[in-house]
Formats: C-alpha cells, structure tokens, sequence
C-alpha cells in the first residue's frame, strides 16, 4: 500500500455530485432489509450478528464511493429520472436504477 493509499482512505472525504443521494438510498435499502430481519428472525446471536453485518455492508458501500471517486468526476456522475447514470466522454457507460416505493 503506498503513503497516498493511506492517506486516502484516512481523508475525510467531503460528500460531491450525487455521492448524498447514493448514500440515502443505500441506508434505505438496508433499512428495509432490517426491518424484515427483525420481523423474520427470533432474538438470538445470529440475529445480532446480522444486524452487524448489514451495518458493515453499508459503511463499506459508502466508503468505495467517498474513496474511490474524485470531485473532478462529478460531472460525469449525473441523476437521470431519479437513477445514478456514468459518463466516460459523453458516452453513457452505466446507470444505477432506483426503484420508487
């Protein structure tokens, strides 16, 4: 791992674009998912355990987007009709679909 690595990953790294609405929409789905965990599931260890996982799955999905995406990228992160799209050139390369409630 080189200085720069680390210092990245030790950065505060000031949320850009659509980074904020990323981040919401991964704690509402994972939100959803918790309620259905604590519905299906009996008190126990296990169930504990689940919950902790799913609290490491979102802190670990929002920090691939705050380290790994530059400011300079922001204008080729754009919201189209509510979903995430990518633009490498102009070119659309990918999209992030958000279903509405």
């Amino acid at each position: 791992m080189t200085n720069d690595q680390i210092d990245n990953i030790f950065t505060y790294h000031k949320p850009f674009g659509t980074q904020q609405d990323r981040y919401v929409a991964i704690r509402e789905k994972a939100k959803e998912l918790a309620f259905l965990l604590n519905d299906a599931c009996p008190e126990s260890r296990e169930k504990s355990l689940a919950f902790t996982q799913l609290q490491s799955a979102i802190h670990w999905a929002n920090s691939s987007i705050a380290i790994n995406e530059r400011e300079a990228l922001t204008e080729n992160v754009q919201m189209v009709d509510g979903n995430t799209a990518v633009f490498n050139g102009g070119i659309l390369v990918g999209i992030t679909n958000r279903q509405e409630k």
